[in-house]
């Protein structure tokens, strides 16, 4: 009589090598997940699928959106859990990575540009209370009373300019 543990072993063994040979494909994920565990843990060599395009251009928009693409939508080999990426998957995602930063990149380079020149932009002088009476504001209606603007400034009125030309006093 057989030793259980053997045929267990061989049974697992057949069942990579038709895996990897690409015959069991019809099978669910979690079974396949299953057959990835097994060869794992019995130091069978299992055949990661490579999906380097899918993964690239996952890490190339989830970096330019700054990592708000959900993890759950990285594009999954069975057998990655135990085997880790290939390759290939590993070069792809760090190539979109890379192309990823060139978006967030350029949008701070043209933020820091629109900054520096609003920084050197004349701004227009203040008075003691951070308020200049002579600064035309386009604003019209700060400039409905010139009178009291005028006299804020410091400067006396003309009396007969205010009346039509007729004096007050």
């Amino acid at each position: 009589m057989a030793n259980p543990r053997f045929s267990q072993s061989k049974a697992v063994a057949e069942l990579v090598r038709r895996y990897n040979k690409g015959d069991l494909e019809y099978l669910p994920e979690k079974q396949k997940e299953q057959i990835a565990m097994l060869a794992a843990q019995m130091g069978l060599n299992f055949n990661v699928k490579s999906k380097p395009i899918r993964k690239g251009l996952f890490d190339l928009v989830d970096t330019a959106l700054l990592g708000l693409v959900p993890n759950s939508l990285r594009p999954y080999s069975v057998g990655e859990e135990y085997f880790g990426e290939s390759q290939s998957d590993k070069f792809s995602g760090t190539l979109g990575m890379l192309a990823g930063s060139v978006v967030p990149g350029a949008l701070a380079v043209k933020g820091m540009g629109k900054l520096r020149n609003w920084w050197n932009t004349p701004k227009p002088k203040s008075g003691p209370i951070g308020f200049d009476p002579l600064y035309k504001s386009p604003n019209t209606m700060a400039q409905l009373n010139p009178v009291r603007d005028n006299l804020i400034g410091g400067r006396q009125p003309n009396l007969l300019d205010m009346t039509g030309n007729q004096l007050l006093f």
